[in-house]
């Protein structure tokens, strides 16, 4: 058994997100950045298949802030796949302030 890494960098997609009365009628540009590790035992782990599960689920939900999002999305990626042992993943949402970009991150 050895021990891997995926990285998932700029998965970037429109989403509704966000707790202010516009940002839960227009949708947002957010990018995801996650870097999976695992225990690979002659099965890999397919960042397609990832990225799009993310994607999905966080269109879907519509969540009211990225902590929420992070926290489901963490949770479900463990459940799916048992083999992973470590998750970072960060949310941004790159057009929410003026002249600023917004990042969340969890580790777990």
């Amino acid at each position: 058994m050895e021990l891997m890494k995926i990285h998932i960098n700029e998965l970037v997609f429109d989403c509704i997100i966000g707790v202010h009365r516009h940002e839960r009628t227009s949708e947002q540009r957010v990018s995801i950045d996650t870097e999976i590790e695992y225990k690979y035992t002659g099965e890999y782990l397919c960042y397609s298949e990832i990225s799009n599960f993310i994607e999905k689920n966080i269109k879907e939900e519509k969540y009211k802030t990225i902590e929420e999002a992070l926290i489901k999305v963490n949770k479900l990626l463990k459940l799916k796949y048992k083999n992973i042992t470590k998750i970072f993943i960060k949310l941004t949402k790159p057009d929410a302030g003026e002249n600023r970009i917004y990042s969340v991150s969890l580790i777990n």
